[in-house]
């Protein structure tokens, strides 16, 4: 009876198998960065969102058609402008939010090919920064207070735990320390909690952080959650953009360029590719295989170890 229902487990654990091998994978090839792949929150595993340590691959860029700095482009790693200036129309990122905020600059992220998220950046339009001449630190340190973050999952594997993990536990750290402001430990708990008082995370779903000068407020499909944090959060938060060592370097300065032609400008849209795909695919892949393989061998072995037990 045991050999029988042994065999009758098999080709679930089969298949299970190298659906786990390949979470652990990306968690492994991503565990510099920030989003791990989980199908929902009850896995930890798999990564697909880093922003430290990932060696950045192609990138396309629009940069309000300015002409393209050869300097930044090999920092940016490929990104090139988009000549046009027109932002692609999307539902989900309209010209005006709220109706006080405006649209400067939206951002398509992709790790190891996988569409992670998209984010907008939002800017009150009573905001003095409109129309100025600032420098990015000057754009930081007056933002708290006049700007709204909008992110769109456009992965199944981005889920609360995956954002706690690491666009929390890893990318918000290391810019909390840049920032010199706050107490990290208090500020990573603020924000876990933040993010776990909302639903689960699907594709589709629109999560909306306004960057307060006392916190940060999150909604999630137009639905007030909750707040929580202080300034530091918002700046932390703001450095992942805007900081010395931002996500993008070419969203940035298209920000920065953006809210200097003022509010008539057009908003700005830049695609970042983090990751070697080939590289990471080729070892899940490879892991993958061995796993089945292995997989079809135990079940030749055992059965034929069922098989001499009958036959006794």
């Amino acid at each position: 009876m045991r050999s029988r229902s042994a065999m009758r487990l098999l080709p679930w654990l089969c298949m299970a198998l190298p659906g786990r091998a390949g979470a652990l994978m990306l968690s492994s090839l991503s565990s510099a960065g920030i989003i791990p792949m989980t199908a929902d929150d009850s896995v930890d595993d798999n990564s697909t969102l880093p922003t430290e340590g990932v060696e950045p691959a192609l990138s396309t860029a629009g940069l309000r058609g300015e002409p393209l700095d050869l300097a930044a482009a090999a920092e940016a790693a490929d990104q090139t402008m988009n000549p046009t200036r027109e932002l692609t129309v999307d539902s989900s990122f309209p010209a005006m939010l709220k109706r006080d905020r405006i649209l400067v600059g939206k951002l398509k992220y992709y790790l190891y090919g996988v569409h992670a998220d998209d984010i907008g950046v939002y800017v009150s339009n009573q905001s003095k920064l409109w129309g100025a001449n600032s420098t990015a630190a000057e754009v930081l340190d007056r933002l708290p207070g006049e700007v709204t973050l909008r992110y769109r999952i456009a992965s199944r594997f981005l889920t609360r735990s995956t954002w706690s993990r690491w666009m929390i536990g890893v990318t918000f750290k290391q810019q909390l320390k840049r920032s010199h402001c706050g107490n990290v430990s208090d500020e990573i708990h603020a924000m876990t909690d933040l993010i776990y008082a909302g639903p689960k995370l699907h594709v589709g779903n629109l999560l909306d952080f306004d960057l307060d000068g006392d916190g940060m407020t999150y909604f999630i499909n137009g639905r007030y959650i909750t707040k929580k944090g202080t300034r530091c959060s918002s700046v932390a938060t703001l450095y992942s953009y805007l900081g010395p060592e931002p996500l993008s370097n070419t969203f940035k300065e298209a920000l920065v360029s953006t809210l200097h032609h003022g509010r008539a400008a057009s908003p700005s849209e830049v695609t970042v590719r983090h990751g070697r795909v080939g590289f990471a695919w080729a070892i899940l892949v490879g892991t993958v295989l061995a796993l089945v393989t292995g997989c079809a061998a135990l079940c030749c072995c055992l059965g034929g170890w069922c098989r001499s037990s009958r036959s006794k």
